[in-house]
């Protein structure tokens, strides 16, 4: 695999990336492009790297990058507002397929989480993805808010935004609340025994344990705004997910998902129209089915890179074809 450092430009705020190409890719070749897409309090490093060497090893080109106010990119850390990173995947999309080494009509796009309801509201607008995947991803902003919160405390949260939009109005900026306030506390939601890895040991395996305690320096803010859960109380993929046929949609999901519950992506299948598929997760939670060191990984991985095959054709080039045309060359 050969990686490539890149920058480019979402509504005038630089956004950082990385380009990566199979080991067989040939200079003059085109090559089909997967643009994978990270989570809520992510960055380009860690999920995406789950998912590259599989689709490098059938023969594409990958792409991750860092959404606005993310990792590398600039912006106003503790803003994560989904209706700006659906733009920021459009501009990702332009980008790429300006690459020389890209086949600009044939550009995939996988989200996890968070970009799973991005790339669906992206694909929704752009006609330009042939494909698209939903990973574990976030089907209805605001029944994914209310996960883990009381009647009390949800109340209380819209409390706390309409002040805070007044705020906004008289001071100009949004009040933060500690990332760990999110959501309601772990007991309070329906654990299961196959929900094994937590968000830093995920992010641990990916960047060590050392760099994952301070994910502050890596771009992954401990604060987000009110603005920013505002604005993911109104991001609704679910209600959108109709206007990406006649383009195929994959959605993958774990049926134990303790984070992003499976009747909410059940219930944004159902909305979607033909041509979709639904593959049912079984045997891991949320994060656990995408860890090379899970035995479920292979199974659903190989899966989703199978189906984005048949969706997005490539040849895969065998070790005897390259020796022959090396031979004929």
């Amino acid at each position: 695999m050969t990686e490539k450092k890149v920058k480019f430009f979402s509504d005038g705020i630089r956004l950082a990336g990385t380009l990566m190409f199979p080991d067989d890719y040939r200079a003059g070749q085109k090559r089909p492009a997967i643009l994978i897409c990270h989570g809520r309090f992510a960055i380009k490093e860690w999920v995406p790297s789950r998912w590259t060497p599989h689709f490098l090893a059938a023969g594409y080109i990958c792409m991750s990058f860092d959404y606005r106010n993310l990792g590398e990119s600039q912006g106003s850390p503790g803003n994560i507002i989904p209706q700006e990173e659906v733009r920021d995947v459009s501009h990702a999309i332009t980008f790429l397929q300006q690459q020389p080494e890209v086949d600009a009509q044939s550009v995939g796009v996988l989200g996890w989480g968070l970009g799973g309801g991005v790339a669906v509201c992206a694909a929704a607008r752009d006609d330009r993805i042939k494909a698209v995947v939903c990973a574990s991803g976030v089907a209805n902003g605001r029944d994914y808010g209310k996960v883990g919160l009381t009647e009390n405390q949800w109340q209380e949260r819209q409390k706390e935004i309409r002040e805070d939009r007044v705020r906004r109005v008289f001071e100009g900026s949004s009040r933060k609340i500690p990332r760990a306030n999110v959501r309601g506390a772990p007991d309070q939601r329906t654990e299961t025994v196959n929900q094994r890895q937590s968000w830093f040991d995920s992010l641990a395996t990916v960047v060590g344990a050392e760099r994952a305690a301070d994910s502050v320096k890596l771009g992954i803010p401990d604060e987000i705004s009110l603005e920013s859960m505002e604005a993911l109380y109104e991001f609704f993929p679910d209600a959108q997910v109709h206007l990406i046929a006649p383009r195929p949609l994959l959605v993958i999901h774990s049926t134990e998902d303790h984070e992003f519950p499976f009747e909410h992506v059940r219930k944004l299948y159902t909305l979607a129209q033909q041509p979709k598929q639904l593959i049912e997760v079984q045997g891991a939670g949320h994060l656990d089915w995408i860890d090379p060191q899970h035995p479920t990984c292979p199974i659903y991985v190989l899966q989703v890179v199978s189906w984005m095959q048949a969706q997005i054709p490539y040849p895969l080039i065998t070790k005897t074809q390259g020796a022959n045309e090396a031979n004929e060359t």
